[in-house]
């Protein structure tokens, strides 16, 4: 008997342990991904913000690296931050506390990046307008792959890719006119998608079978599985995820983690 209560509380511990509210507020807040592991990570111009739980986050200002862009927790032991206007990366670890100098790159030759995203083995995407190309670093910052021109591929003339994001073995890639492309990691278009509305605010998740994209009006407009072909476009709340939200106007954030039903 006592061997069953302690196994019902173990339980219970480890389940409160993976299902946890996170929530909080930050002034200029511009984005926030979580992770399967639980983590939350939030950021305004100047802050990032990484949450362990509701009561255990750690806040880093890098007001010396300018605006933050951008943040992609693709490992959940460490992030990278994109500072546009500078054209510079950082690497930061669970505690929002940098790994390494920046990278400048500017000095890899790669001008006017207009978005990145994590890899694996420690590899960084960057689009670049230069050429309207894809490159991928490897873990040395040596050019590994490039993809020239994409516009051409994906029949998107002229747009700039606002977002980039790599998961499972795809690059998702979203244009600034709202056209979607999936690639395979060795630079291969799969498919293309072109969204109704881009909004002001877009937050992008990574779930086991897609991405999604959730707007600043609290509805889903739009998710990808990992199919040759993306499925017509879908629209519900965000509730019927997993109950994540951000006020804008509020500067207020909310994210209810449970890795099962993601």
């Amino acid at each position: 008997m006592r061997r069953l209560i302690a196994c019902i509380c173990c339980g219970i511990l480890w389940y409160s342990l993976r299902s946890q509210d996170i929530q909080g507020s930050l002034s200029g807040i511009k984005g926030l991904e979580a992770e399967i592991s639980g983590s939350c990570w939030v950021w305004s111009d100047q802050v990032l913000r990484v949450h362990h739980s509701d009561t255990l986050f750690f806040d880093q200002s890098f007001l010396q690296l300018g605006s933050i862009h951008s943040v992609d927790a693709y490992n959940p032991l460490k992030a990278l931050i994109f500072f546009k206007d500078q054209g510079q990366l950082l690497w930061v670890d669970n505690r929002a506390a940098a790994i390494g100098p920046n990278i400048n790159l500017l000095d890899l030759g790669l001008e006017q990046a207009s978005a990145i995203a994590a890899s694996y083995d420690n590899g960084i995407w960057v689009a670049t307008g230069q050429d309207n190309s894809i490159v991928r670093l490897n873990q040395n910052l040596n050019i590994e792959l490039k993809v020239p021109n994409i516009h051409r591929l994906t029949s998107d003339p002229n747009a700039e890719i606002g977002w980039m994001l790599e998961h499972q073995n795809r690059l998702f890639v979203l244009s600034t006119s709202g056209v979607i492309s999936m690639w395979d990691i060795f630079g291969g278009l799969i498919a293309t998608y072109r969204i109704r509305t881009l909004p002001t605010h877009v937050d992008i998740q990574r779930k086991r079978n897609g991405i999604a994209l959730v707007y600043s009006s609290g509805q889903l407009d739009f998710q990808a599985p990992f199919a040759p072909f993306l499925p017509v476009e879908k629209t519900f709340k965000t509730s019927d995820l997993e109950g994540f939200f951000i006020d804008w106007q509020k500067d207020t954030y909310q994210w209810h983690s449970n890795p099962d039903k993601k």
